[in-house]
């Protein structure tokens, strides 16, 4: 990484280091803490993503991110399931190997802000609709249907 890379990432480091730093010193209290994640997660993320939306040039082939972001973890947790035969008795760690694959990028939107601009963002926005859409669909039957409530074994 060159000076001025590690000069543009400096700022968010900083952010993350301050985060840390008020927790270990107790100023911030797990509630504080969970409400300002909240805060991040409910106001200012989603915000940076409609605004990166709005100002970019949306393309025909950015129409196809939430595709690929939906129909790649659904494609490995398929791929998962079948690797994953030998632990038909553990559901609940099968389960787990299958929607552990998601990754919503909402953790690096600030980095790919800072590194490839709004239109960078944007795009990393529209994958990570079909992402949530995996998560909120296929993700949540498979956890219902493997996890330590409702054990089954059906899904061989």
């Amino acid at each position: 990484m060159t000076l001025s890379g590690l000069r543009d990432v400096a700022p968010i480091l900083m952010l993350i280091a301050l985060g840390v730093v008020l927790r270990l010193a107790r100023l911030v209290d797990r509630q504080s803490g969970l409400v300002l994640t909240r805060l991040a997660y409910y106001v200012t993320i989603p915000a940076a993503i409609f605004t990166s939306i709005a100002r970019s040039r949306l393309t025909p082939s950015m129409l196809f991110l939430p595709a690929i972001g939906f129909v790649l973890p659904t494609l490995l947790a398929v791929l998962a399931h079948l690797l994953t035969r030998d632990w038909a008795g553990r559901p609940e760690l099968r389960g787990v190997v299958m929607v552990g694959m998601v990754l919503l990028g909402v953790f690096g939107y600030p980095f790919f802000q800072l590194f490839f601009g709004e239109e960078g963002l944007a795009r990393m926005a529209m994958y990570d609709v079909g992402n949530s859409l995996y998560a909120g669909t296929v993700a949540l039957w498979v956890a219902q249907r493997l996890g330590s409530r409702g054990r089954t074994n059906r899904c061989r």
